[in-house]
């Protein structure tokens, strides 16, 4: 509001103005004035007009004073001087949550590089781990009322109050002032409730409608899984329709009710058994045991327990640490299919890694000895530089030759172990096809003649050869 005062006293001053802020909340003089006025008549004439306009008397009367003796000394007026002020109210501030990740994240990932959006990722964070911090709480706070400079009350609003409630395994931190996992899963925030579920459920395809999957515990698909996606879990994955050519990554047991129509260059990685109706093209690396109903088709299995397949195994190779046991194995058309009983496939690739990494540590010996040699030629006029580096090369041929015989006794343990595995065999239930390869071990055999079982492939204690011998214990040449 602005008014421009005018006196009726022209001796005391002109051309004076009030202003009020757009809040109401400050009042702003604007004055010239004749150096002769009386301070006393002065002031009652701004009283009287900040009156009439129905400011409230809250005037700042030393401070004017002050700055009108200033201007009169100066033969000047004042500009915008400030010479009543309301108060101000507090503004309430509303209770919020703050999510330590952008835990529900619209849309699909986008790489940061290429910028190309995968739009079998979303950008969604659900998954936590136990102890995670999920989300910090911010209690509502409340306001003060103010007042105006005409004495009306500036009323605030109540704050909003944060309206949240911890479900199952989530847990409040009292110190921190937030809510945590209490267990690896997957974050849920619905109504007002959080949640970490450990079992993450759906009622569909795994596809574009729900992206890949990867999830802290475990998982229930009811319908199928579609080529091309990731479902990746640290427990159990239980699949009720087909797998595509899709990656599985399992922590625990994999159980697929429909069959896998996968694609050698997918893979298929357990950590406990693995439990399907079939298998088609598949590459499967097991810890535990597989267990297949129907049949295996040109697929790749590597398995730490036992391979058990109640129908045929045509046109594949199976790998199994624990043994094998199969209805029938390869075809009338000689379909290329081998069985190998008695090898671990993740001890052999421990002790290739173990016998690669021998032999670099080998190769920094010889370089770590061909240094020391070229520092001793100087002989014993070495400064303090060069006897540090001397000193130096000769703490790393220690470490090196320390390191070539750990990593060559951690290969013999690992091959120990292999060759502990001597009790293993090979079963044919009912039929194994010519050019069928069996082998346990080291020891290989070929079938030249297709044969009736049940038959069993083992290591001859005698000859230490692999033996097929049908349940009369009668040896097959």
């Amino acid at each position: 509001m602005n008014e421009n005062i005018k006196t009726e006293n022209p001796k005391v001053y002109n051309r004076c103005k009030f202003t009020v802020s757009e809040d109401k909340l400050m009042v702003f003089m604007s004055c010239s004035f004749e150096s002769t006025a009386e301070q006393d008549l002065l002031l009652e004439d701004i009283y009287s007009k900040i009156s009439r306009m129905g400011i409230s008397n809250n005037l700042d009367e030393p401070e004017l004073i002050t700055a009108i003796e200033k201007a009169r000394n100066n033969g000047e007026g004042v500009t915008d001087l400030l010479i009543i002020k309301g108060i101000s109210p507090v503004m309430p501030q509303d209770g919020k949550l703050e999510w330590m990740k952008d835990y529900f994240a619209e849309g699909y990932y986008v790489d940061p590089d290429t910028k190309a959006i995968d739009y079998r990722q979303k950008a969604e964070l659900l998954t936590v781990t136990e102890g995670e911090s999920l989300v910090k709480v911010y209690q509502e706070i409340s306001g003060e009322n103010g007042c105006d400079v005409y004495g009306k009350l500036i009323r605030v609003q109540s704050p909003k109050k944060v309206n949240v409630r911890a479900g199952q395994n989530v847990a409040w931190d009292s110190d921190e002032g937030v809510y945590k996992a209490k267990c690896s899963g997957r974050l849920s925030f619905k109504s007002n409730l959080i949640e970490v579920l450990d079992l993450y459920s759906i009622f569909g395809d795994v596809g574009l409608e729900t992206g890949n999957i990867k999830h802290n515990g475990d998982v229930q698909i009811k319908g199928e899984v579609i080529s091309n996606f990731i479902v990746e879990a640290t427990g159990n994955i239980e699949i009720g329709g087909v797998v595509g050519a899709s990656n599985i990554i399992c922590g625990g047991d994999l159980i697929v009710k429909g069959g896998i129509n996968g694609n050698i260059e997918n893979k298929i990685i357990v950590k406990g058994n693995v439990y399907s109706k079939y298998c088609n093209n598949a590459l499967i690396e097991c810890d535990g045991d597989i267990h297949i109903k129907v049949g295996i088709h040109h697929s790749h299995f590597y398995c730490s327990g036992k391979a058990i397949c109640d129908g045929v195994v045509m046109g594949s190779v199976i790998t199994a640490a624990k043994g094998i046991s199969v209805a029938e194995a390869g075809s009338k058309n000689n379909t290329d299919t081998t069985l190998v009983s008695g090898v671990d496939y993740k001890l052999m690739n421990l002790i290739k890694k173990l016998s690669e990494d021998r032999e670099n540590a080998k190769k920094d010996l010889i370089v770590h000895e061909i240094n020391r040699k070229k520092i001793a030629t100087i002989g014993n006029i070495l400064n303090d530089k060069q006897k540090a580096v001397l000193d130096e090369i000769n703490s790393d041929i220690v470490e090196t030759k320390k390191n070539i015989d750990e990593l060559l006794e951690e290969e013999k343990r690992n091959r120990r172990l292999i060759n502990s595995i001597r009790d293993t065999e090979i079963e044919i239930i009912d039929t194994v096809y010519t050019e069928t390869i069996l082998r346990v071990q080291d020891s290989l055999f070929r079938v030249s003649n297709t044969l009736k079982g049940p038959l069993v492939a083992s290591i001859d204690n005698t000859t230490g050869k692999i033996g097929l011998c049908s349940k009369s214990d009668e040896k097959i040449k």
